[in-house]
């Protein structure tokens, strides 16, 4: 085949605090095939997977295009989507014909004046390309799937597990897909079904764990192509927002049809049972200290950066601070202003210091400290999967027994790494706070005596009755009161 392939990734949470432009995506990583810009990006490990490495093992003519992606943060604006779709739409005009676009995307992508970006990518590249050529995405289960979505692509797989350790898996499965497509040996048919929830469900714990071996044994089934199961984003305030289920079968639009009926049925029956009770500051703290012996990891799941919140909350810091508890790890603390404070004090100096509080009226107070520099370096990186990322300048200080990382550029913990590259050492402490939501959990799981999800005020908030909803499509459990009995239902 001749195969085209970008990337382009932004997971919007329309209420985050944190404005998204080109230079968004500079930070994180972005190679413009037209510019020469980021070039070392394009044979490197982007979100896991080298696409076009993968394309060309197979036998596969390959070109590359756009490869863009910026933190979770609010609406990409106008002049920056503009930029980044008509660069797509170039390099694939620069390539046509083409037998098959294989596009990875987040899937929850929102730009200031469109609510579906990956739709009208998908829209604008199959007006390009013509009916014959195999479009597929590759895609995060946290999207929220759109009719132009599904009306313009032949296949949509989304990764099943939360820590996203699949998404090389599920791509090599769409590329077999594409290619038996192309070859006429398949004539696939995806059933659609949007089941009427908002949630985040970590697939390393019961019930998610069972119900998602059960769709992959499902997936080995005759006729049955590929399942995807997605958990939506629901803090994107658009009507796509939520849970779906994707069944695409050969030729056989029954069983497509009666597997997602099965699947988004069941899925909606767990709803209760895949929801955590909420856990104050205070009540994290008050568990991890039952505990004889550590390392206890806190989850900061509400100031996650990679659900779009600041990183900058203090909620639980300020309460270890208040509570005298030490012998204590936190990373990271997103405070560009601190860590420029401290690299000109210097390693081993102590000084007055505000740290956090300042991005989100849900960032808590910034605190003040006194604060000795224990560490301070511009190199110092993080590994997620197969791919390193910078902490920007960064900075590890100590307050009564409290070591914390501040980073100035703003990203979730990953590993345990980004403590031990700041001379932390993270596997001696009583209690390690981290940033993140469940992306920490396959690295620090190894170690940890427990896992504790700490909900605090935040950005990435779970009580979605405190979001200023405007535009979601209702009703929708929990805001609504259930029972459902009909899913929508929509064919391609």
């Amino acid at each position: 085949m001749k195969l085209f392939t970008a990337t382009l990734i932004h997971e919007t949470n329309s209420f985050s605090p944190i404005p998204t432009n080109l230079d968004s995506y500079r930070e994180t990583f972005l190679y413009r095939p037209s510019t020469g810009e980021g070039v070392e990006l394009a044979d490197s490990l982007v979100a896991d997977i080298n696409i076009r490495t993968m394309a060309a093992r197979r036998g596969h003519e390959a070109y590359q295009g756009l490869i863009a992606g910026a933190q979770p943060s609010m609406p990409t604006n106008d002049a920056a989507w503009t930029c980044l779709l008509e660069e797509i739409l170039s390099d694939i005009r620069n390539h046509l014909p083409l037998d098959g676009v294989l596009l990875f995307l987040h899937g929850a992508q929102i730009a200031n004046s469109v609510d579906d970006c990956e739709g009208e990518l998908l829209c604008a590249v199959r007006a390009l390309t013509g009916p014959d050529t195999v479009i597929g995405v590759s895609f995060d289960l946290h999207g929220n799937v759109s009719r132009q979505m599904i009306e313009h692509a032949d296949f949509l797989l989304s990764c099943l597990e939360y820590p996203h350790t699949d998404f090389e898996s599920r791509t090599e499965l769409l590329l077999q897909l594409m290619e038996r497509k192309h070859a006429g040996d398949i004539s696939p048919l995806t059933s659609f079904r949007r089941v009427p929830m908002f949630g985040s469900y970590p697939t390393t714990r019961e019930p998610m764990r069972g119900f998602v071996d059960r769709l992959m044994e499902t997936q080995q089934r005759q006729d049955v192509l590929a399942i995807s199961l997605i958990h939506g984003f629901a803090w994107s305030d658009v009507p796509d927002a939520g849970a779906s289920v994707l069944v695409t079968c050969d030729g056989d639009a029954r069983l497509a049809d009666r597997l997602a009926d099965e699947l988004a049925t069941e899925f909606f029956a767990l709803r209760e049972d895949l929801v955590s009770p909420p856990l104050t500051a205070d009540d994290a703290i008050d568990k991890a200290l039952l505990f004889e012996s550590g390392p206890i990891v806190i989850a900061d799941t509400t100031d996650n950066p990679g659900g779009g919140a600041p990183g900058d909350s203090t909620y639980l810091l300020e309460r270890v601070f208040e509570r005298g508890v030490e012998n204590v790890g936190v990373a990271m603390l997103y405070d560009p202003v601190a860590v420029k404070i401290a690299t000109s004090a210097g390693e081993g100096a102590q000084l007055p210091l505000r740290i956090g509080g300042k991005l989100s009226r849900l960032s808590g107070r910034p605190l003040d400290v006194l604060a000795t520099v224990r560490k301070v370096r511009d190199d110092a990186m993080q590994l997620r999967d197969t791919s390193r990322r910078s902490l920007g300048d960064a900075v590890a200080i100590e307050v009564n027994g409290v070591e914390i990382v501040l980073c100035s550029e703003r990203e979730q913990t990953f590993t345990a790494e980004c403590f031990v590259e700041m001379g932390i050492d993270p596997y001696s402490k009583r209690l390690l706070i981290v940033k993140s939501h469940q992306h920490f959990h396959e690295d620090f799981s190894r170690f940890a005596q427990e896992i504790i999800y700490a909900t605090p005020p935040g950005v990435v908030v779970r009580n979605f009755s405190e979001l200023p909803y405007q535009r979601i499509t209702r009703p929708v459990w929990p805001l609504d009161t259930p029972p459902f009995t009909a899913f929508s239902t929509e064919w391609k």
